[in-house]
């Protein structure tokens, strides 16, 4: 047993002593895929730009907030050179916020033609993520509610966010934010100035 002890400990200093070496990711993906854009995307910007920003989005993460902040700040400023396409990611982890229904809800005020001053609303707490907030925020951009909860409780509804959230898996993307320029993965694990690095993209 003593010699059985000692070799098993002996065993266990080694693997501890293994230095594993993680893979290094590029910044930009050398590798473009095939991301759907569906008549229903909320879009943003010049549909003919020459640069394309796909965001996949968890309205219950702050980072995923930060990012679609940075996102949208610079399409407004450069309408002309780049659009920005909105993809459904909410997390139901348990540990979370889920905010499948704030997702939802926001899709179904894109009906009524209010779907980023709807998400800007989203934003500003945590607490709108919840039915309570979302019926206010729809009060005060003037949406009628009737149609929009209709709307939310559809299988329209339903099926737009589980084709984002099947179009994750299928990209291997594991969680919000994730960024795609031009079908082109970023790595946003990066500590990147990401509006300069989206500037160098549009400069002529």
């Amino acid at each position: 047993i003593g010699v059985s002890a000692l070799l098993l400990y002996g065993q266990i200093r080694q693997a501890i002593s293994i230095k594993t070496k993680a893979i290094a990711q590029p910044l930009i993906s050398t590798e473009a895929v095939d991301i759907p854009i569906e008549k229903n995307d909320a879009a943003f910007g010049n549909p003919g730009a020459p640069l394309t920003l796909v965001e996949f989005v968890d309205l219950g993460s702050d980072k995923a907030q930060k990012t679609h902040s940075e996102l949208y700040e610079f399409v407004s400023k450069n309408p002309r050179d780049a659009r920005l396409i909105w993809k459904d990611a909410p997390n139901s982890n348990i540990f979370s916020y889920n905010a499948t229904l704030a997702h939802k809800a926001a899709f179904c005020a894109g009906d009524q033609n209010k779907f980023w001053q709807f998400v800007d609303e989203i934003l500003k707490s945590k607490a709108n993520l919840r039915e309570a907030g979302l019926n206010n925020i729809s009060s005060r951009l003037k949406l009628d509610s009737t149609k929009l909860w209709e709307c939310v409780n559809s299988t329209a509804a339903e099926a737009k966010i589980n084709f984002s959230k099947n179009l994750m898996r299928s990209l291997g993307i594991k969680s919000s934010p994730a960024l795609f320029v031009n079908n082109r993965k970023i790595n946003l694990e990066e500590k990147i100035d990401l509006k300069q690095m989206l500037n160098t993209f549009i400069e002529k």
